[in-house]
């Protein structure tokens, strides 16, 4: 297999599919990080504090990718160097981070703690250390955002971020990040927010069961026809499907960027098809959708990606790996988040996924502890541990809360666990 740094000699494939793709016309109220209005040393902060959002964190999937196309088809393809970060649903590393929003409930940016969750996952604990983030939008958070400024109120449609540095838990590389900050001073900084109506001619809507169906069958049975030759991207066969809530864990795989091939099969073949945006549910936040009579009732916790007028992928084809669909969100957890169904009919659905935001909010917890109490000189810590292998961090975060220099960490868990309990 040959690399090579011209996309345009790539040759582009037609798909087979099940029939035309389902675009709908429609307008939703999003939010993103507005990261071209951020001034240049926060740019930096941001960029340091989350060090995978804005940067190449997918080499080793991408290698990986490379390996399984070797493996499955061997000398078929050409393949085309990738730069940059891929993201779920991008297809290839070309399409950029400015191209994801949050789907909010109305113009205020409620997205119920969706963006948040996304954002803890570009942070890596051994880099930043501790840190706490405050959507200002969210009317949950705000009487805390009040108290954390000591009365002042912060500039609405913000993101808040403190990089906490509590008495011997903090980072190395914060320390040198921040040379000259005093070891009693607090690291906060904000980002602005962007928040904006988005009107698309030609969207992929997910919540709608109609349009999901068709998600389901076209991605699972996907065909591609390369010059009169037939070929699939899924050479080890996993089956065929046509119902979308059997494609959900696969589209809900924790790992970044979607981890397996299949979501990138998928904004491959949205892409190439000429889809102008698709809306799909976070794999950070517990989704849900109710739609009856040909409308959307409720939702929660999904995102966006603008496809509209973004250059042709620079693959021509993504091979993926899977010899069958994973049928937890979490493989291999014996209690994990799980997907619950109350209605589905042709045309109205109800569902939505349980306990997944819960399960991040602890992934995390457990990480943050241990970060806490590595050093820590307490005769508790070996106790704290247990308790944290049990993930019931209730009788530690009230202790944690009564040391000097843990008060701000406790009272950030306070606040994140409110939008867990906001979700199902």
């Amino acid at each position: 297999m040959s690399e090579q740094d011209d996309s345009e000699s790539v040759a582009r494939f037609e798909p087979v599919l099940p029939g035309p793709a389902p675009f709908t016309k429609g307008s939703v109220w999003a939010k993103q990080i507005a990261l071209d209005l951020i001034p240049d040393p926060i740019r930096k902060v941001f960029e340091f504090t989350f060090e995978s959002y804005d940067s190449d964190g997918t080499r080793a999937i991408h290698e990986q990718r490379i390996e399984t196309i070797n493996r499955l088809a061997p000398g078929v393809f050409e393949h085309v160097r990738e730069h940059g970060l891929e993201r779920r649903f991008a297809g290839d590393a070309s399409l950029p981070r400015s191209r994801y929003w949050s789907i909010c409930k109305d113009q205020t940016g409620d997205d119920d703690g969706n963006l948040v969750f996304e954002l803890y996952n570009y942070s890596s604990i051994s880099q930043s250390g501790l840190i706490g983030i405050l959507d200002t939008s969210l009317s949950c958070v705000g009487e805390f955002v009040t108290n954390l400024r000591g009365g002042q109120m912060l500039p609405e449609n913000r993101v808040f971020i403190e990089l906490l540095r509590p008495v011997g838990a903090t980072s190395s590389a914060v320390e040198a990040f921040f040379p000259n900050a005093a070891r009693s001073a607090r690291l906060m900084f904000y980002v602005p927010l962007r928040i904006k109506q988005l009107t698309f001619e030609r969207l992929v809507d997910l919540r709608i069961p109609q349009t999901a169906a068709w998600f389901a069958s076209a991605l699972s049975g996907l065909t591609w026809n390369i010059q009169g030759e037939y070929m699939s991207p899924f050479p080890s066969n996993p089956p065929e499907l046509d119902n979308f809530i059997d494609i959900l864990p696969c589209l809900l795989d924790q790992k970044p960027g979607g981890g397996d091939e299949a979501v990138q099969v998928a904004g491959h073949l949205l892409r190439v098809i000429g889809a102008d945006a698709l809306i799909f549910p976070s794999a950070r936040s517990s989704a849900s959708v109710r739609f009856d009579q040909g409308q959307i009732h409720s939702h929660t916790a999904w995102n966006l990606v603008d496809y509209t007028n973004a250059e042709a992928p620079h693959t021509s084809v993504v091979i993926c790996g899977l010899s069958s669909w994973p049928t937890k969100i979490v493989p291999g957890a014996e209690v994990g988040p799980s997907i619950e169904v109350n209605l589905r009919t042709d045309h109205s659905w109800e569902w939505s996924v349980r306990g997944l935001r819960k399960w991040n909010h602890y992934s995390r917890l457990r990480k943050e502890i241990y970060h806490l109490l590595k050093d820590h000189p307490n005769s508790l810590v070996n106790e704290w541990l247990e308790v944290a292998r049990e993930e019931d961090f209730t009788e530690i975060i009230s202790q944690l809360a009564g040391i000097k220099g843990y008060e701000s960490f406790s009272g950030h868990i306070v606040s994140r666990k409110t939008l867990v309990d906001l979700a199902p």
